[in-house]
């Protein structure tokens, strides 16, 4: 364990281990970044919705495969 100088006061990132991070820090860099991110993903929405929409379009064949496991008594 560290032993810390009883002159250094708390909450000082000077000697903080983080310190090049808090130094490089910049929340409009964050914000454009986040930004990025919700384009990407609200592009991946848009392209499960088509494929959503592609899928829903075609022909239900799960009924007529649902519908042969009756005739031999499975429900």
């Amino acid at each position: 364990m560290e032993i810390v100088p009883f002159d250094k006061k708390r909450g000082d990132t000077k000697d903080h281990p983080l310190s090049q991070w808090f130094s490089n820090f910049s929340e409009a860099d964050e914000l454009l970044k986040l930004a990025a991110a919700r384009q990407q993903v609200q592009a991946h929405i848009a392209k499960l919705r088509r494929q959503l929409t592609m899928i829903e379009g075609m022909p239900q064949q799960s009924k007529a495969v649902s519908g042969t496991g009756q005739q031999f008594g499975h429900v």
